[in-house]
């Protein structure tokens, strides 16, 4: 989450996708604290791991 463009940029992270990235670790956090585990939560599309800092230096 968060408004700025600048803040966002100087994490190397992608501002456009914060939102889906929001609503991956809300669901997330429902599955954990419902007392599930998060293999089934968790989508490779937006979460990595990874920052684009990282990416570009070859983390997958």
């Amino acid at each position: 989450m968060g408004w700025s463009r600048e803040e966002f940029a100087a994490v190397g992270s992608d501002f456009a996708t914060r939102g889906a990235r929001a609503d991956e670790a809300l669901a997330l956090l429902r599955h954990l604290f419902e007392g599930r585990g998060p293999s089934t939560a968790v989508s490779t599309s937006t979460n990595t791991g990874c920052s684009r800092r990282d990416r570009a230096a070859g983390c997958a």
